[in-house]
C-alpha cells in the first residue's frame, strides 16, 4: 500500500472515530449514546435485559442563560445539572449529552410505571436547582420526556433511518419517539 493510499485511510478511519465524550461536561455525547443504544436493545433481544427507558431531559433555560450571563455560566451550569443527576441515578444508568441543551439519560432494566415517581422527582429536583453566578441566582428550568423500550423494540425506531451514514446521531434528537411527556417547569423553586 503507497503512503498516499495509507494515510487517506487513516484518515479516513478518524473521521469514523468520532469523540464518544463530551468535552464540557466529561459524559457521553450523541455519538456514545447512540453506541450504548444498540448494545442495550441488543441485549434485550438476546434475553439478557427485560428492557428499561430512555428520557430526554431539556434544559429549557440554558440558551437564555447563555445570553444573559455568558458561556462559562452555561458551561458552569451543565456541569453542576451533571453532577446532580449523576447523583442521583444507579451506577448502571448512562447519562449523555446529545445537543447543547439536551440530556439523555438511559435507564436499564426499569419501566416507566416504576421509574416514574423517581423521574418526577428528578424533575421536581432539577427545577428546584439554582445557581450563584457573579451575583445573581440562575435557576434551572427544565422538562423530561420518557419513552420504554424492549425486546421488541428496534433500533430503526429510536433513531432515523440514517443511522448507518457517516452523519450517525446527528438527527438523534428528530427521531427519538417520546411518549408520556410533562413538564414540571411550573413548579416553583426552592429559595
Amino acid at each position: 500500500m503507497s503512503e498516499q493510499a495509507l494515510r487517506h485511510d487513516l484518515d479516513r478511519r478518524d473521521y469514523r472515530i468520532a469523540p464518544r465524550h463530551d468535552a464540557e461536561t466529561g459524559t457521553l455525547n450523541r455519538y456514545g449514546m447512540v453506541e450504548t443504544l444498540r448494545r442495550e436493545i441488543g441485549r434485550c433481544k438476546r434475553g439478557l435485559s427485560r428492557g428499561g427507558v430512555l428520557v430526554k431531559i431539556e434544559i429549557d433555560n440554558l440558551l437564555t442563560i447563555e445570553k444573559q450571563h455568558g458561556t462559562e455560566a452555561a458551561i458552569f451550569c451543565m456541569r453542576n445539572i451533571f453532577t446532580t443527576l449523576q447523583a442521583m441515578t444507579r451506577p448502571m444508568d448512562v447519562l449523555a449529552r446529545i445537543e447543547r441543551h439536551h440530556i439523555m439519560l438511559l435507564l436499564p432494566e426499569a419501566y416507566i410505571d416504576v421509574s416514574l415517581q423517581r423521574l418526577h422527582r428528578m424533575a421536581r429536583d432539577l427545577n428546584r436547582l439554582t445557581f450563584l453566578w457573579n451575583g445573581a441566582h440562575i435557576p434551572v428550568v427544565s422538562s423530561l420526556c420518557l419513552k420504554n423500550y424492549d425486546a421488541h423494540t428496534e433500533f430503526k425506531d429510536l433513531v432515523s433511518d440514517e443511522d448507518e451514514s457517516e452523519e450517525e446521531g446527528e438527527s438523534l434528537l428528530d427521531y427519538i419517539l417520546f411518549l408520556n411527556r410533562f413538564d414540571t417547569s411550573a413548579d416553583p423553586p426552592r429559595p
